[in-house]
Formats: C-alpha cells, sequence, structure tokens
C-alpha cells in the first residue's frame, strides 16, 4: 500500500510537473509569437509612416509649385497690364511663356496665314520669327490649331496626324494653343 501511495505520489507530482512545464512552455510560445507580431507590426508601421512622409512631401512639393506658378501668373499679368501697346502686349507674352516651357513661338493670324511674331527656346538654326509665313495648310499642327479652335498636342516624331510646322519640328512633344479666332482678328 505504501508503495502504491509512493507511486500514485510521484504520477500526480510528475504530472503536475509535465503540467507546469507544458504551461510554462505555452507562456514562452505565446511571449514569442507575441514578440514576432510586435515586431511585423512595428516593421509596417514603420513602411506606412515611410509612405505617408513621401505622399505628403509630394504633395507638398507640388502646392510650392502651384504657389510659384500662380505668383509667376501674377507678376506675367501684371507685365502685360504695363504695356504701352499691342506690340509690347505679344513680346511680354511671349516672355511670360518662355518663363514656362522650354520654347514658344508667337504666330499672328493674318487672314488665311501665320505669320511669325516671336520665338523663344529654338535652336540658333531656326529661321527669325518675321521670316515665318504660312498658309494654314502649311502650317503644319499651328494651322490645324486655327482652323479647329481646338488645342492639341502630339509627339514630334509622330507618323499620323499633323506635323509640327516647319521651323518647330526639332523636338520633343509639343502642345499647340491659340486664341479664340475673332479675338485675333480684332
Amino acid at each position: 500500500v505504501i508503495a502504491r501511495q509512493a507511486a500514485v505520489t510521484e504520477a500526480e507530482q510528475a504530472r503536475k510537473a509535465a503540467a507546469g512545464e507544458a504551461e510554462q512552455a505555452r507562456k514562452e510560445a505565446a511571449a514569442e509569437a507575441e514578440r514576432t507580431f510586435a515586431t511585423r507590426l512595428a516593421v509596417v508601421d514603420a513602411a506606412n509612416q515611410r509612405k505617408l512622409a513621401e505622399v505628403v512631401e509630394r504633395g507638398e512639393s507640388r502646392t510650392h509649385q502651384e504657389l510659384q506658378r500662380a505668383a509667376r501668373l501674377g507678376d506675367a499679368i501684371r507685365a502685360i497690364d504695363e504695356a504701352s501697346g499691342l506690340s509690347e502686349v505679344l513680346e511680354r507674352l511671349v516672355q511670360c511663356a518662355a518663363r514656362e516651357v522650354d520654347r514658344t513661338a508667337m504666330l499672328i493670324v493674318k487672314r488665311d496665314r501665320l505669320a511669325g511674331w516671336r520665338l523663344a527656346g529654338f535652336s540658333p538654326d531656326a529661321p527669325p520669327a518675321k521670316s515665318i509665313d504660312f498658309a494654314l495648310d502649311q502650317a503644319g499642327l499651328a494651322g490645324v490649331v486655327v482652323e479647329s479652335g481646338v488645342a492639341c498636342s502630339r509627339p514630334a516624331d509622330a507618323t499620323d496626324g499633323p506635323s509640327l510646322p516647319p521651323f518647330a519640328g526639332d523636338g520633343g512633344d509639343r502642345d499647340a494653343v491659340r486664341r479664340h479666332r475673332r479675338a485675333l482678328q480684332r
């Protein structure tokens, strides 16, 4: 009986020890899982914080650029407003446009022709502005814009659609815009 009681006690102690070890192992596994989760969460949070900072920085940069553009627009309007005649208005308009784009051409509509007024940013090989004189159907994209009244753009190396005007064919993507035709004929 004593041996049996000792064996039961020993078995009970072994069971309690095994249960304690199992509980300890469970607690350690849970703690390790929690540490792993916290580490992963910190990594994801850091990545999200970096992305958020980048987005905020890009937004601030765009806002700053827009504010600068608005300031330049205000300066341009003042400069044009201070012009003493139409020639000076057109000259200042070209100067202001040249601050915004890599090159600009002021072409004047004269009946069914486009005449050059001023060029800015073109290569030294470009013809003098005053020598530019095209019939609308010979002016490529500029003639199409005048005839349609719709601004458009195209890559310089495109093979379809209207070409750039002959004096302007040495660049990349270009935009063409114009004012309302009636305003130009006044």
